[in-house]
């Protein structure tokens, strides 16, 4: 059953983003290395900033709010679900954007080779 409130403080939050998830955003929109990311998706009762579900990629970025105990037990809900969780906090998306998209690159590249896909190329655009 899907939970209309969670939907729609997903749909509040894409209309209001974040310094940091604006600028990640404009990166993954563009399909990164082929795969499609939707913005604040909502999976098993938690928001994720970004989902890949071709990927089963979750991306969060974390501020000043997220608790580290409660962040692992909502990730051990999703990656129940088989969905890698990437956690970068706001600092490493401004200070070393470039690195952040790499990371995501890298795993986007794994994911493609274990279904013997070629990657189109993303990498080196960064923030």
């Amino acid at each position: 059953m899907r939970d209309t409130r969670l939907a729609e403080l997903a749909r509040t939050m894409r209309r209001a983003p974040t310094r940091t998830e604006f600028l990640l955003w404009q990166k993954l929109r563009c399909k990164r290395r082929g795969f499609k990311f939707r913005r604040q998706k909502v999976v098993d009762g938690y928001i994720l900033d970004f989902y890949c579900h071709a990927a089963k990629l979750g991306i969060e970025i974390d501020g000043r709010q997220h608790d580290p105990k409660r962040d692992a037990w909502r990730d051990s809900v999703i990656q129940h679900r088989g969905i890698m969780v990437m956690r970068f906090t706001n600092d490493e998306v401004l200070r070393d954007g470039l690195a952040v998209v790499a990371k995501i690159d890298m795993q986007l590249a794994a994911v493609a080779a274990t279904r013997g896909e070629s990657c189109k190329s993303g990498a080196g655009r960064g923030l």
